[in-house]
């Protein structure tokens, strides 16, 4: 199937997404099957890096400046989004060709598997608050300080909510979730703040670290929300 997309004035970035439908490497698949996939996703790397040239091109021409770009589709489904500016191609195969949840940046291009989650930052009951969001899940983490400038900090109010998506139900849970370092009530209080490792879409992980310098010990908390999974985790270090 040839189709044709025109290309009017403007920056987009380019977005290449590999959705497996296993996540687990499996045995007995056919070598032919992988190096089909691999050739094909090979194609659209080229496919994408031939359409981000010519963007760049009627961008520089200036405002009415359009190019028309043929292109057969073998697999897969090519879109449009809008809200980000990026056009993209996404394929479900169970050919153990690329990890799961593993992203490779090449100038405006990624290519990865599942990419699915999203970072972002918006209030939440009147607080600061990041976003890990993914199909299932949506978390609220506060934004406390930074690392120039560190603030009062408790562990009790740094997951501010959690929304379960698949159940639509909605769980304000700040000063309900407490978090301490070998039971001491005093590790959970101190000063320091929380950022956010990457702020963006199309990611395959989101993750969120609050820095904590209590009188018991300093450490780290970390909050990382997959692809395709419906937990949380949290991870302390010292």
């Amino acid at each position: 199937m040839v189709k044709g997309i025109a290309l009017i004035s403007g920056i987009i970035f380019i977005a290449i997404t590999v959705a497996a439908i296993f996540t687990v490497w499996q045995i007995g698949i056919p070598l032919a099957k992988k190096v089909q996939m691999a050739a094909s996703i090979e194609q659209k790397r080229t496919l994408f890096a031939d359409i981000d040239r010519i963007i760049k091109e009627v961008a520089a021409e200036g405002v009415g400046s359009k190019r028309t770009i043929y292109f057969s589709l073998d697999s897969g489904v090519v879109g449009l989004n809008a809200s980000t500016d990026t056009i993209f191609w996404t394929v479900e195969t169970d050919a153990p060709v690329m990890s799961p949840r593993v992203a490779l940046d090449v100038g405006n291009m990624r290519i990865g598997n599942m990419l699915a989650t999203s970072v972002y930052t918006e209030n939440y009951s009147n607080r600061s608050a990041w976003v890990l969001e993914n199909a299932h899940l949506k978390v609220w983490i506060a934004r406390i300080g930074n690392a120039t400038s560190p603030q009062n900090i408790s562990t009790s109010e740094l997951i501010l909510g959690l929304y379960q998506k698949d159940t639509a139900t909605e769980y304000n849970i700040a000063n309900i979730t407490t978090i301490t370092i070998d039971e001491q009530t005093e590790s959970m209080f101190g000063t320091g703040w929380t950022e956010a490792e990457r702020i963006g879409d199309d990611l395959p992980y989101g993750l969120v670290s609050a820095f904590i310098n209590s009188s018991y010990a300093p450490y780290r908390i970390d909050f990382r929300l997959e692809s395709g999974t419906d937990f949380l985790i949290i991870e302390g270090r010292i």
